[in-house]
């Protein structure tokens, strides 16, 4: 049986239901009120409510913001203490992935992603009751608590490898423990390279005579077993998986069948002669040719596996801050070049910061002094020189900036207006004015008595020049 992982799990459970497959998360607590590390989660809501320890299969659809083979999923509670066992039974990467969390007793789960740093955690045993994925090396022997009545069977490629040789039966089989009530098998099963010869998955009663299970049998047909003998369900295909479920109910000593997922028969009736009905064994028999397992599970048993609503992106996110912006220095004269300095600061310290500026003279925007560059965390950089060259007594000169982590951007903020001094200018003093002559002390005209300017003086400093 599996060891839960997962803190404070409720009551024991009282139903089962177990799946067998042939095919290919660790429990840890998480505390705060975001999975550490990663960028983004999805709340994801059932259409009924999973008891504690049941398993639950989603369909996730891949988003491009998940590494494309599924390996940054995590799941959480609804509470977000606990990190939920998953594993992932199926993929096509860069696509979907179908996945079966272990489920506390609620309709909601948390499904966070987008963290590259991470391999998986998704393992059939913490997830299952009972699994075997067959991923190990490659071995003229099963292991992993299987019996071999020859030496048929072996692991290759992760798969379970059996030859038969046509004499007799071979078999390997596992005794699984006691389980009462409902319960379903699942076996990802049967890919033989020929349609010949008879390759069976059973389930017995402490390996007495098969009470049901599956044959892909010689004649070409996939078979199922009651009490009743084996049945023809359809054909099969050479070189094809299929995956087998059982549900049995041993308070009524019958299973339901399933072939992909599509219904086969219904109330299959089995017989019984072991002392202890509640002991089951699983067991593959292959006469000949050669057949692959690809994995087995049994998990709680659902009649009707509750609908996913996977909600909105929510981000982990904390959005950059502008600490400061400023065009140096405060009083510029002419000569003087302008220096546009940004700190953006981010407390997630994995970010790339970009700073990003406009420049305007006159209230213009200038496209030579428009522009953006990574910037250090916390760090006052300097981004843009306005050069002297382009600049003239009198002009006025702002920058509006803002930053940006690659997901969230800060409000543009402007810098201080800076007015470009010497000359005849504004805060220039009066005597600045070269080749102009005092009419009054409020006007400045030519030497030749002609008015060009308005020059408003207070004590010899200019403070305003307006056009005659």
């Amino acid at each position: 049986m599996k060891t839960n992982k997962k803190i404070a799990i409720g009551a024991a459970l009282t139903t089962l239901s177990v799946v067998l497959l042939l095919s290919s998360g660790l429990l840890t607590a998480q505390t705060a009120p975001w999975l550490t590390g990663w960028e983004y989660r999805k709340l994801i809501t059932l259409n009924k409510t999973v008891s504690n320890g049941f398993q639950v299969l989603l369909n996730v659809t891949y988003d491009s913001d998940m590494q494309s083979d599924f390996d940054d999923l995590r799941f959480t509670n609804y509470a977000e203490d606990t990190e939920l066992d998953y594993w992932i039974e199926y993929k096509v990467d860069g696509s979907y992935a179908d996945v079966w969390v272990e489920m506390e007793n609620s309709d909601k789960l948390y499904m966070y992603y987008d963290n590259d740093g991470v391999s998986t955690t998704s393992d059939c045993g913490s997830v299952m009751e009972i699994c075997d994925t067959f991923d190990r090396a490659d071995n003229m022997t099963v292991g992993n608590g299987w019996t071999e009545s020859s030496g048929a069977f072996s692991i290759n490629s992760n798969r379970l490898n059996g030859i038969g040789d046509g004499i007799g039966a071979d078999d390997v089989y596992k005794s699984y423990g006691t389980f009462s009530g409902l319960y379903t098998y699942v076996v990802k099963f049967g890919y033989k390279p020929s349609t010949n010869g008879r390759s069976a998955f059973g389930y017995s009663k402490a390996m007495t005579t098969p009470q049901l299970g599956w044959n892909l049998a010689e004649t070409g047909y996939i078979q199922y077993l009651d009490d009743e003998g084996w049945h023809n369900y359809d054909t099969y295909s050479a070189s094809t998986w299929y995956i087998l479920r059982l549900d049995i109910d041993t308070s009524s000593n019958s299973g339901d069948y399933y072939v992909n997922g599509v219904s086969v028969a219904s109330d299959c009736g089995y017989y019984y002669d072991s002392t202890d009905p509640t002991i089951w064994d699983m067991y593959f028999y292959y006469s000949y040719p050669t057949a692959y397992t690809d994995y087995v599970y049994i998990r709680e048993y659902i009649s009707t596996m509750p609908s996913a609503d996977f909600g909105s992106e929510e981000s982990q996110n904390s959005a950059p801050v502008l600490v400061s912006r400023e065009l140096y220095p405060a009083s510029p004269t002419d000569g003087d070049d302008l220096a546009l300095n940004m700190k953006c600061s981010d407390t997630d310290t994995g970010d790339t910061l970009t700073a990003y500026w406009t420049c305007y003279k006159n209230g213009v925007e200038q496209g030579s002094y428009t522009g953006s560059m990574t910037v250090t965390n916390n760090v006052d950089t300097q981004v843009e020189t306005i050069s002297n060259t382009d600049t003239a007594p009198g002009e006025q000169w702002q920058c509006s900036v803002y930053c940006g982590d690659g997901k969230t951007n800060t409000a543009t903020a402007s810098t201080s207006v800076r007015t470009i001094g010497g000359g005849c200018s504004i805060g220039a003093d009066c005597s600045q004015c070269t080749g102009w002559v005092y009419v009054t002390t409020l006007q400045v005209r030519d030497s030749n008595g002609n008015g060009k300017l308005d020059q408003i003086c207070c004590n010899g400093i200019v403070e305003a020049i307006t056009p005659l």
